[in-house]
């Protein structure tokens, strides 16, 4: 099943409550660990259920949607983490405390069925029973086995796929030919756009008769958000103190122009935050964090340059609410829910229509009003991006502010069926197979036989996640 919906809309629960459902109805069905009989140094993990996303931020948010949903279940379950940057707690040896659920990035996924990767980047299994160059040293061997698995989920699959078609292809191929997958299980895809490679990845990854739900055209903005709009200053030329060049740096004026507006919003509510996305540079950071030490203005940053306990550690602080101001780059920009997250303010222009739209969407989540502000570059000129952002906001039943207006003219075209010639990140679709000429890849006996059986229980599965996407917002009201 392919679901595609708007942020804040409520997917993570519209897998999550199934998954967890099916763990609580069929419990007597899991196995329990067990040691490969050529080693008492590796033992094989049970899952029946494994969720793929784009960062490890998202992982752990996951994880606490579902731990918050099963926090009355019997018996409770068990959430591996299998992301970078933090060791993986598959518990005791010989403890049959089993993993019911697994979440992670592909490439540690991966990993975590037995698999490493060679200096061509070409997927390889790992000497058996562990590897004597993993750093520290592994003493004792976990490792996954799709043997149980029920469901495999895809989320913000959009993201995934633009991290890197080519080498997400490959994972993918090795979950799905594992030998030991039952051809029936679940899978799902979820994502609030569908570009050409998702849907290739779809269309050689799930069945071909598989079923897709929308609840929103892909690419529209949240009508929950107000976007509003205000003109950079021009920029400033300064000279590099070290390297005598000259470079670009954004006005003064404008940096005090969102000092007063981050000030404002802060004295609106005591427990409001504020999320500023800047671009990804180092400088840019530096920029940014001298600027608001000027105003007195408590802040944390998050960037992919961080350590990981670090990462966890600034979400924390501005989750809870310990701190009200985030500048982040690009890696906050997908999937995180953020409660109370008042204002999301994109101080510099996102480089596509996809993110803009991921980025105004950490606000106005589950049916609560949000406001974006977004600095529009002085003497911007990009008609085809100022087109497609026209396109948006019409799509949202918003106001065009003169600023794009200028560009675009005042007679624009509403349809967003299609976002044509906007700037993007998402390469044109490949094969579905970047090995091969494109040919699909024939079904075995096996899961030929089950095909028809796997059909009929998505379509009875459909029927009541259909249902939990179109009033999960309402219930969550």
């Amino acid at each position: 099943m392919v679901v595609i919906s708007p942020t804040g809309s409520g997917k993570t629960a519209t897998y999550a409550l199934p998954i967890l459902n099916d763990i609580v109805r069929n419990a007597s069905l899991h196995p329990q660990i067990s040691t490969d009989s050529r080693s008492s140094k590796c033992q094989f993990h049970y899952p029946r259920a494994i969720i793929i996303v784009p960062t490890r931020e998202l992982a752990v948010q996951i994880r606490d949607v579902f731990t918050n949903l099963a926090r009355n279940i019997k018996g409770g379950i068990r959430i591996i983490l299998a992301i970078g940057g933090l060791p993986t707690d598959w518990g005791k040896k010989n403890s049959n405390e089993q993993p019911t659920i697994v979440i992670g990035t592909a490439g540690r996924i991966i990993a975590e069925l037995g698999y490493t990767r060679d200096l061509d980047g070409n997927i390889i299994e790992k000497p058996f029973p562990f590897d004597e160059r993993d750093t520290p040293p592994q003493k004792f061997a976990s490792r996954i086995s799709l043997k149980s698995i029920r469901f495999i989920v895809l989320d913000e699959a959009d993201r995934l796929v633009r991290k890197g078609y080519s080498s997400f292809y490959k994972d993918m191929e090795h979950i799905y030919e594992q030998s030991d997958l039952p051809s029936h299980c679940f899978s799902f895809m979820f994502s609030a756009t569908f570009p050409p490679n998702a849907q290739a990845i779809a269309r050689r990854f799930l069945f071909e008769d598989h079923i897709r739900v929308e609840i929103a055209e892909p690419g529209t903005a949240n009508k929950c958000i107000q976007q509003d709009f205000t003109k950079s200053f021009p920029k400033e030329r300064i000279e590099d103190p070290e390297s005598k060049a000259f470079r670009e740096v954004e006005s003064e004026k404008t940096y005090q122009d969102l000092a007063t507006r981050v000030l404002n919003e802060l004295k609106r509510a005591n427990d409001f935050r504020i999320l500023i996305f800047i671009d990804g540079s180092n400088r840019s950071f530096h920029d940014m964090h001298n600027q608001l030490l000027k105003y007195n203005i408590e802040h944390v940053m998050l960037n992919d340059q961080m350590r990981q306990p670090d990462r966890l550690d600034i979400l924390r602080k501005f989750t809870s609410g310990d701190v009200r101001v985030m500048i982040a780059n690009a890696l906050a920009e997908r999937g995180l829910d953020i409660p109370k997250l008042d204002v999301v303010i994109n101080f510099h222009l996102p480089t596509t229509m996809a993110n803009y739209v991921q980025r105004i969407g950490r606000t106005g989540r589950a049916g609560r009003t949000g406001r974006s502000i977004t600095y529009w570059p002085a003497n911007y000129s990009d008609f085809n991006f100022a087109l497609a952002m026209s396109k948006v906001l019409k799509g949202a039943g918003q106001k065009v502010p003169p600023c794009i207006e200028e560009i675009v003219g005042k007679d624009a075209p509403q349809n967003i069926s299609e976002f044509k010639n906007v700037p993007s990140n998402t390469q044109k679709p490949k094969p579905e197979n970047p090995n091969s000429t494109g040919k699909k890849k024939k079904l075995n006996t096996r899961q030929r036989k089950n095909k028809k059986k796997a059909a009929a229980s998505a379509a009875s599965a459909a029927n009541s996640i259909t249902t939990a996407v179109q009033n999960l917002s309402v219930s969550e009201k």
